[in-house]
């Protein structure tokens, strides 16, 4: 896949902006196209055990790709129905993040 960039000599960093905004797209995705309430709930929930356990092996890179796809705004429309009925336990991961 070649990737269009306006420096020629970057594509590392080309690479690894790709893959952080490809990551962060694809949480919005998962969760906007799951298509009832409880599954966007378990997806979430996923989300959040992943990005803590991406937190534990050293990967940053990742798990803040993943936090921002769960705090970028076209999840702001349901985050009204996800936010309360999330256990406390990830609400406590989340907010320690």
């Amino acid at each position: 896949m070649k990737i269009k960039s306006g420096k020629k000599n970057s594509p590392n960093l080309d690479k690894i902006t790709y893959n952080f905004n490809w990551l962060s797209d694809l949480v919005v995705f998962m969760i906007l196209f799951t298509k009832t309430n409880n599954k966007r709930i378990k997806v979430m929930e996923y989300f959040i055990d992943l990005i803590d356990e991406l937190i534990n092996i050293y990967n940053y890179n990742s798990a803040f790709a993943l936090y921002a796809g769960i705090v970028r705004s076209p999840l702001d429309r349901v985050k009204h129905l996800i936010q309360n009925r999330i256990s406390y336990r990830h609400k406590h991961k989340l907010n320690d993040i």
